[in-house]
């Protein structure tokens, strides 16, 4: 085997991880002002129709929003200064996915469950992590409630708190 076809073959074997993070996991429904992916290479904008994929850092400025919708008709609502990673996010086939995990780091944020279990959705915060799945524990609470709309987070970045692990 030629010298070229062996660089070819490693060139191709490394990039197979990099086409498994970059995953579609949903699409942006509405932007405005500017939200952008940070996550991987140059800031790409997002804008009515972008793709989202998995593992992106998705950052507005104070102006900013955007509407994501994801597989399983989750949305999330991206709002002013907000910093939001896709961080975890396993696709169980059909309209529902397995695990979703969005790390938050500051901002104003709207999430509403879609279509998967309420155990498949995490959402960590600088201060702690928040899981649909709590509310399991309290039925009758549930049984009295006609509907549980969304939840809707505000996360304030801690002043001097660094964000490495976004």
């Amino acid at each position: 085997m030629s010298y070229s076809r062996v660089v070819i073959a490693a060139l191709a074997a490394l990039s197979v991880p990099a086409l498994a993070a970059a995953e579609k996991v949903g699409v942006a429904i509405d932007a405005a002002a500017s939200v952008q992916d940070i996550a991987n290479g140059p800031a790409r904008i997002i804008v009515a129709k972008s793709e989202i994929f998995s593992d992106d850092r998705l950052k507005a400025n104070a102006s900013g929003s955007a509407q994501i919708e994801l597989i399983d008709k989750t949305k999330i609502i991206v709002g002013p200064n907000a910093d939001i990673r896709i961080d975890d996010f396993v696709y169980k086939g059909g309209s529902t996915i397995q695990h979703l995990t969005l790390k938050v780091g500051k901002g104003a944020l709207r999430f509403i469950s879609g279509n998967s279990g309420h155990a498949a959705y995490k959402i960590e915060t600088p201060q702690g992590s928040i899981g649909a799945a709590i509310f399991a524990e309290l039925p009758e609470v549930l049984d009295q409630l006609p509907v549980l709309p969304e939840i809707s987070i505000r996360v304030l970045g801690l002043v001097g708190a660094p964000n490495s692990s976004m």
